[in-house]
């Protein structure tokens, strides 16, 4: 590109990428648009900034209607067309933040570039011609996307649990996730227990005896809340043996994620979250913010990275149908894992849509780290009444209650010498260190008797058409029978 001597100054530019790049680049000397002596650089030099930037994030728009589109006006089923996206010049100037008068020299520097004398004199619109339009390229997930089905397929069919190439995938994702913020400059780590608008959590239990269901609502804290590792089955944050703590913003989206049956019984505790925890936000990965500059080369990595995790954003909350959890959720299960293992940040769980309830509601998944719930002060002494109806004089009615029988001035007896065994199972005991996380609100459990499940659905009804073969070789002979194609002189009315 030529240089006809025009220079532009750092000042004249918004854009900061682009201005220190020209302070970095360029020397003093008089701005041809502004008049100042600043650090310039000729316009040659700066279009072809703005050319990298706009080949990197941009792509032109057809110039022209297509034949089917000529066709729709043609019959007056759209009267106008009009290119999609931007005049070039629009764009320039948008994403230099400049003066219409500098973009317009850049544009027509870049014009003159790529422009020759045949298309001036065919009126052809090239790239950088002042009828050309432009709109934002899509945004493709980059290396991390063609990175990541290698490293499903490899957690489900080569190495589970000790795999150096799945850790160094998961490093990139996470790398940075702490800085992350949504659109609405929301952070993607969120603060949930004490002071915070999250204070609570609903957990759900199905049952399906009510003797059992009886049973449990003696002690809640430990039938609700979250299994022994030797009958904790696996699920989508957890394999099999370790547990986790599932539950929900609400209660009826609780009820809901356990998908009772008709006929059952399914109790809903409340848990008090009693210390500060760090969840991740999974929803949030899906409108992250990406600051930069076009001018930046890091800037398209980062907009892939931002493309990437609203994918896997999706995909972690993706319904699994029942037939495929045991394959599906080991990607999940392993992501889980690692955040739960990360040092900086510190996470404690995560937070995600209900793929049960929809409607703008919330799962909550407590790492192992966090699935504590703190023992209930109850007497030594103590026993339990339970009851599921009460006497009235109209009858009885449903009604569940739990009494806690016990002596206040009840003294237990001294302990004997333990046994070998006892000692042995003592020493046996793991110390769990963990500190508690949750506490049971005994004020606030639940039982949910299920009388109907209501399905909430899309209905496409089937359409079915029959076509005769016959049909079709009778009309291929009557198009045979037609007059031989007419001569090239020959004339025809439309």
């Amino acid at each position: 590109m030529a240089d006809d001597g025009t220079r532009v100054c750092h000042q004249c530019f918004g854009d900061e990428f682009l201005k220190k790049k020209i302070r970095r680049n360029g020397s003093k000397d008089e701005c041809s648009f502004c008049g100042k002596r600043l650090v310039t650089l000729p316009l040659e030099e700066i279009a072809d900034f703005f050319e990298t930037a706009i080949a990197t994030h941009y792509e032109r728009t057809p110039s022209e209607p297509t034949e089917m589109e000529q066709a729709m006006i043609h019959e007056g089923i759209r009267g106008w067309w009009y290119p999609d996206g931007q005049p070039i010049g629009d764009v320039l100037e948008e994403i230099g933040e400049c003066s219409g008068e500098i973009a317009e020299a850049i544009r027509d520097a870049l014009d003159s570039h790529h422009s020759t004398k045949e298309d001036y004199e065919m009126g052809n619109i090239t790239e950088f011609d002042s009828e050309a339009h432009y709109e934002g390229s899509a945004i493709s997930r980059g290396e991390l996307g063609e990175e990541w089905p290698v490293f499903e397929k490899n957690l489900k069919t080569k190495s589970r649990y000790m795999s150096v190439a799945a850790l160094k995938t998961l490093d990139k994702v996470f790398q940075g996730i702490e800085a992350h913020r949504t659109y609405q400059n929301n952070p993607v780590i969120v603060a949930a227990g004490p002071g915070t608008a999250l204070t609570s959590l609903f957990r759900a239990r199905v049952f399906q005896s009510n003797g059992s269901l009886i049973a449990a609502l003696e002690k809640p804290e430990i039938s609700i809340g979250p299994p022994l590792p030797k009958v904790a089955a696996a699920g989508r944050m957890n394999a099999r043996g370790i547990p986790v703590f599932y539950g929900a913003t609400d209660r009826h989206v609780a009820l809901a994620e356990v998908r009772p049956p008709v006929g059952s019984e399914v109790v809903v505790a409340q848990f008090d979250i009693i210390r500060p925890l760090r969840l991740l936000d999974v929803e949030a990965l899906r409108s992250l913010s990406v600051g930069g500059s076009p001018f930046d080369p890091q800037f398209m990595a980062r907009k892939q990275m931002a493309s990437f995790l609203s994918d896997l954003s999706e995909q972690i909350t993706r319904p699994v149908m029942p037939d495929d959890e045991t394959l599906n959720y080991i990607p999940t299960q392993v992501i889980a894992e690692y955040l739960a293992s990360l040092e900086n940040p510190q996470l404690d769980g995560m937070i995600y849509p209900s793929v049960q309830a929809g409607d703008d509601t919330r799962n909550v998944v407590l790492f192992n780290k966090a699935t504590v719930v703190a023992k209930v002060d109850r007497p030594a002494d103590v026993t339990f009444e339970v009851r599921d109806y009460e006497n009235y004089e109209s009858g009885e009615e449903v009604e569940y209650s739990v009494q806690e029988e016990f002596d206040s001035e009840y003294v237990a007896p001294e302990q004997k010498e333990p046994t070998l065994a006892q000692l042995l199972a003592e020493m046996s005991t793991e110390v769990d260190e963990r500190e508690p996380a949750l506490r049971l609100s005994e004020e606030n459990v639940w039982v949910h008797h299920i009388t109907k499940v209501s399905i909430a659905s899309e209905d496409h009804k089937v359409t079915r058409r029959k076509w005769d073969k016959k049909t079709y070789r009778e009309f291929e002979k009557t198009q045979m029978a037609q007059p031989a194609d007419l001569d090239v002189g020959d004339e025809i009315e439309i």
